[in-house]
Order: structure tokens, then sequence, then C-alpha cells
């Protein structure tokens, strides 16, 4: 008689996930016991299979899952998209996906779960992460600033008015002489060009504006990110040193996607030291507390489970 173990897989995935979201809203830093617990209490689950079970340990997969977890975490890790943490959490969280959606132990069928849950995550993270930035916008009260900073490129805004005059002339043509579905196409893009443009200036003044702040030197903290260059806290790829190969492709990358971000990193007590000697205030900077979004994603694929089983074994 064989018994299944989902319940405590899925209990496990659920409450590790959640423990990462809760220490990253809480605190920015996510505990590194939480990762190396996930992955642990995993690997005993497969160690009690085996026992009542006589399942054989899903290597294949599992390797596979937190390999390209990990590939493309890091990715964007270097290109200052996610945390440390994060990259840490999914790639944990890999070692319990296999049994949780039985994905066969070979290459092909775990590389396809893993991509299908990444393309998940990256869409239920795209909307968590406007959602978390509307709310630090309202919270923090810069609703206004945001309508300025819509309106302050003119020109701009110019163009995307002329879109919308000649797409809603172009929709009257269309409705006219009966061309139903160019009509439709042309309303999709009136709606989608606008929704990029303003998303995309949400996104630029949410990272000068709303994650940016000025406060007293006296009120840092270990692990806050400073936003501006301090000779004594200088991170080390700036120090004139020789860049290795990888930081040359991942700079190139970030030319190539448009990406300005720089890899900021947490300061110590020892900075704060440091920094406090120089001057009384300093500009940190947040950012979208991710973690959470790994908690949505195993639960939504808990939820449509069976379809999500079905179409990896098709």
């Amino acid at each position: 008689m064989s018994f299944s173990l989902l319940f405590l897989f899925a209990t496990v995935a659920l409450i590790g996930s959640a423990a990462g979201g809760y220490f990253d809203l809480k605190t920015s830093e996510i505990p590194d016991e939480v990762p190396i617990l996930i992955s642990i209490a995993g690997i005993i689950l497969y160690a009690f299979d085996f026992l009542f079970n006589k399942n054989a340990f899903p290597f294949v997969s599992i390797l596979t899952t937190c390999g390209l977890f990990l590939v493309i975490g890091y990715l964007l890790f270097w290109l200052s998209q996610w945390g440390e943490a994060d990259v840490l959490i999914l790639a944990s969280l890999g070692v319990l996906l296999p049994y949780l959606f039985s994905v066969p132990n070979t290459f092909n069928e775990a590389l396809l779960f893993a991509g299908i849950f990444l393309i998940a995550s990256f869409a239920i993270g795209g909307v968590y992460s406007i959602a978390f930035s509307i709310i630090i916008m309202v919270k923090n009260k810069k609703t206004k600033a945001f309508g300025k900073y819509l309106l302050k490129e003119k020109s701009q805004v110019r163009v995307i008015s002329y879109v919308l005059i000649i797409g809603v002339i172009l929709c009257c043509y269309t409705n006219y002489i009966k061309l139903y579905l160019l009509k439709n196409a042309i309303l999709e893009f009136m709606v989608l060009i606008p929704m990029f443009y303003v998303l995309l200036k949400f996104a630029k003044f949410a990272d000068s504006s709303v994650y940016k702040k000025k406060i007293k030197t006296s009120d840092l903290l270990e692990g806050d990110v400073i936003a501006e260059v301090i000779k004594e806290t200088k991170p080390k790829e700036e120090t004139g040193k020789p860049k290795s190969l990888f930081q040359k492709i991942i700079e190139f990358i970030k030319k190539i996607l448009n990406i300005e971000g720089t890899r900021y990193e947490g300061i110590t007590n020892e900075d704060i030291k440091k920094i406090q000697k120089k001057q009384k205030y300093v500009y940190v900077k947040d950012g979208v507390r991710y973690a959470p979004v790994f908690f949505f994603t195993i639960l939504f694929f808990l939820l449509f489970r069976e379809y999500i089983v079905r179409f990896i074994n098709f």
C-alpha cells in the first residue's frame, strides 16, 4: 500500500515560500535558513517516499529544475532585477516541485516544467510588482507627483494623443465599411499603446522617486542600500580593477535590454560608521519585495495542478 506525500510537499512549499515572503516584506532580508530548511525538508520527504513507496529519488528532474532556476535567477540578479535571496528561495522550491506536479524524471520534461513555472511566476510577478509599487506610491503620497511626471514630456503626450485621435478615426471608418476584425485590432492597439506608455513612465518614476528617499545617516540600518556613490562604500566593480568576462557579458546584456540599474549591495555596520562620519544625510534605495511572488505562483500551480500535470504529460 502506497502513501501519498502530496499534502506534506505542498505544505512545505507553501509555508516555506510564505516565510520567505514574510521576511522579505518585513525586513527586506531573507535568512539563509529559509531556503536551506526548504531544501532539507524536501530531501527528507523524498527519503520517506522511498521508504514507504519504494519510489526512486528523482535526481534528474530536481537537478534540471533547480539548475534552470539558478541560471535564470542569477542572471536576473546580475541584471539588478532580483535579490540573491529570491534566487535561493526559487531554487530551494525547485527541490519540491518534481513531486508536487508529477514531473517525469527526465531532462526534457523537467526542463519544460521549469520553463512553464518561470513564465507563470514572471506573469504573476509583473502584476504583483505593479500592485506593490502603486500601494507604496499611494502610501508615500506620490500620486500627484506621478501625474505631473506623466505629463512632463509634452511631446510624448502629444504623440500619444495623435495616435488615439487617428485610432478613433480609423475605428469609425472600419466600422462604417464593416471591417470588424480590423476595427477590433485597432481598438486593441489604442488600449495597449497608452497602457505601455503609462507602465514605462510608472516604472521609471517608481525607480527614481518611490523607492528612493533621503534619510538621516543616524537612521541607517544594516542591509540598507545606498543610492549614491560614497567613496568609502564604493562597490568593488567600480574600483578600477579589470572586469571579468562575465561582468562584460552582463554589461552587454544590460545595454541590449536598456537596463540602467546597478547591482547595489546592502551596507554593513562598519559601512554605516564610515558614512556617519562623512555626512548627515544619504539617499537609500528600496525596491519591490519580490519573494511573495513565489508563494502566489505555488498557490496558483496547486489550484490548477490537474491541468498543469496533463499539459506536462501530453
